[in-house]
């Protein structure tokens, strides 16, 4: 038996070292060849879709083993248990070298920032400890300078990964502001031709630094549009593997500042963007809760907290990484998403009557509205947006009214924030970016709300850049008339910051004055339709699941630029052109993903919030 065994364990061995040859002449990372090596190949070659299903595949096998050698002597549980944790110690370089394992300037403490590291540490260390426990209590120890050797590996690697992962940014490394802003269509935007004052501050960021015109979103709901923007990649790329929008195994921009040496930070406050969906990735302070809405489950009713809460804890961070700065000298990356624009209408006073329809207040028609359910308030809305429910001309301006009270306020906030980044006298040295992950329809095509079409009004957002002074950029008052895309943010921010951009991410750096229409595609995932805009045309194709044929959508864009009239019919050229364009940029099968295929998955509290936003069923 004990023959067996040991033919399995040389086998499981030789095949590890020579993986581990194999991983190291290919790309020369020596975390993913001590990997291969401690775990040994077949489980690697054969189970192992990710690094967390490898590490899962190589205890097994590896326990497995040692337990049956064990019968036998307890050296070889030794060896066994010893060659799991310099696995794991390999791991454990490969999460530092990632800068997953962090310092949280506002708590003051060591964090992980990804579920994958603490999985990693608990059950490296318990491998380790097993090890040494096993160890201590052999008598018979032929193997006992063996694991002696990989102790010393495990601590010459960890030290190694602290030593040269905690990296340092250079002196003049830009700090980086990143201000989404949820549901804000670009049109209501008085820098982008709207009449009212809806955006002071965000009028005055754009008269100081670059505008782009013609800024396409990628998604017309928030999760797929964020994740999009955060990786760089399209939204059927990204998949939707259980509900984890962004994979820790997928770069993000976080993580790319991060181990650039980057105090990152993020404080959200839409229900979509949760630790649970992976948008957490790369940040070392996550704030989920300052934002966050909070759900009555009595009155089925979602209280909002408004811009402050976001504004207050922006403040209270930068602060304190201020005085973090001083020790460190670490630039930020800080990222404020605000929710104010969203449904439910309802801005705090005096916002709630700047834009009054007087003379027609509709105060009652108003109250009806906030007095609702949130639920059923969503479903009114849509209805209102389809004609099923009757609603006047003025009491739809009532609606609007309070919808640009919500965007007149969230740039009061948001100038607060500047304001801050100005008097710490960061202004010369601060990328500022401000864009939505959206927008919002109001029977601009017979509908209301998000989430349901490709349409103008929900793919055009605002984006205004205020460039530092060290980049190479855009004269401050530029107007940028050529198409861009969310999905070039990242990049244009990994540039500022002097990085190496990861293969992964589709976009292009923003830097310089763009000389050409980029190719904007955008996909409603859960509906399988995809657009592409290309030149003066854009495409819109969406699958129809019933029959087998395609609702096709074509626009000129030069003489219908809110795309009110379908030429599809016209211009069958142009259909078979941008198609041709569509399949050669995403592929056909990556076009027809779904990233809400999982909504089951979510915990009972976020499934509520969204049933009552209409979001799910």
């Amino acid at each position: 038996m004990r023959t067996i065994v040991s033919a399995l364990a040389t086998a499981l061995a030789l095949s590890g070292v020579f993986r581990a040859a194999a991983e190291l002449a290919i790309d020369r990372h020596w975390a993913h060849g001590l990997h291969a090596l401690a775990l040994g190949g077949l489980a690697d070659a054969f189970i192992a879709p990710s690094f967390l299903a490898t590490a899962v595949a190589g205890c097994a096998a590896g326990t497995l083993v040692g337990l049956l050698v064990g019968r036998a002597t307890r050296s070889d549980l030794v060896a066994s248990l010893a060659a799991i944790a310099t696995y794991f110690a390999a791991m454990a370089w490969y999460e530092l070298n990632a800068r997953t394992v962090v310092w949280d300037v506002m708590t003051q403490q060591l964090k992980f920032t990804s579920i994958h590291a603490g999985i990693v540490a608990v059950v490296g260390v318990a491998f380790v400890a097993g090890a040494l426990l096993t160890w201590r209590r052999t008598t018979d120890s032929p193997v006992r300078p063996l694991a002696a050797v990989v102790t010393l590996v495990v601590v010459a690697l960890i030290a190694r990964g602290a030593s040269t992962s905690l990296a340092v940014a250079p002196d003049d490394a830009p700090n980086i502001l990143l201000i989404t802003i949820d549901t804000l269509r670009a049109d209501h935007i008085g820098a982008y031709g709207y009449s009212r004052d809806t955006s002071a501050r965000l009028d005055a960021l754009a008269a100081d630094g670059v505008l782009y015109e013609r800024s396409i979103s990628q998604a017309p709901n928030t999760h797929p549009s964020m994740a999009s923007m955060l990786t760089s990649q399209y939204p059927s790329s990204l998949g939707g593997k259980a509900l984890k929008y962004i994979h820790y195994s997928l770069p993000t921009l976080a993580e790319v500042l991060n181990n650039a040496g980057y105090d990152t930070a993020a404080i959200v406050s839409n229900v979509w963007l949760k630790e649970q969906m992976g948008f957490d990735e790369g940040f070392s302070h996550f704030d989920q809760t300052s934002g966050m809405s909070e759900f009555y489950a009595e009155q089925a009713r979602i209280h909002w907290k408004d811009a402050s809460h976001i504004t207050n804890a922006a403040l209270e961070w930068l602060d304190a990484a201020a005085t973090s700065k001083e020790e460190t000298r670490a630039p930020f990356f800080l990222w404020l998403h605000y929710l104010d624009p969203h449904h439910p209408y309802d801005p705090p006073a005096p916002y709630d009557t700047k834009f009054k329809n007087a003379p027609h207040d509709h105060v009652d028609f108003l109250a009806k509205l906030r007095d609702m359910r949130t639920r059923e308030q969503t479903r009114l809305l849509v209805k209102m947006g389809t004609g099923e429910e009757r609603v006047s001309d003025e009491e739809f301006q009532a609606i609007v009214d309070q919808y640009d009270g919500e965007i007149a306020f969230n740039d009061m906030e948001i100038g607060k924030v500047l304001d801050r980044v100005s008097a710490m006298g960061l202004d010369d040295n601060t990328l500022v970016i401000v864009t939505s992950d959206h927008g919002e329809e109001f029977r601009d095509h017979a509908g209301w709300g998000h989430s349901h079409s490709l349409h103008r009004e929900l793919l055009h957002v605002p984006l205004i850049i205020r460039y530092p002074a060290t980049v190479n950029a855009p004269a401050r008052g530029t107007r940028v008339r050529q198409r861009v895309r969310t999905l070039d943010i990242a990049p244009t921010i990994i540039a500022a910051a002097e990085q190496a951009l990861p293969d992964t991410m589709a976009g292009r750096d923003l830097h310089g004055v763009v000389d050409d229409d980029r190719i904007a595609i955008s996909q409603l995932s859960r509906k399988h339709w995809t657009s592409i805009a290309m030149d003066s045309w854009k495409l819109v194709i969406r699958p129809d699941d019933d029959v087998e044929a395609e609702d096709t959508e074509l626009y000129d864009l030069e003489t219908d630029l809110m795309e009110h009239r379908n030429v599809a019919d016209q211009h069958p050229d142009q259909v078979t052109r941008l198609s041709a364009a569509l399949e050669e940029h995403v592929g056909a099968s990556a076009a027809a993903e779904t990233i809400s295929k999982t909504a089951e998955q979510l915990d009972p509290a976020t499934r509520k919030q969204l049933e009552a936003l209409g979001y799910i069923d």
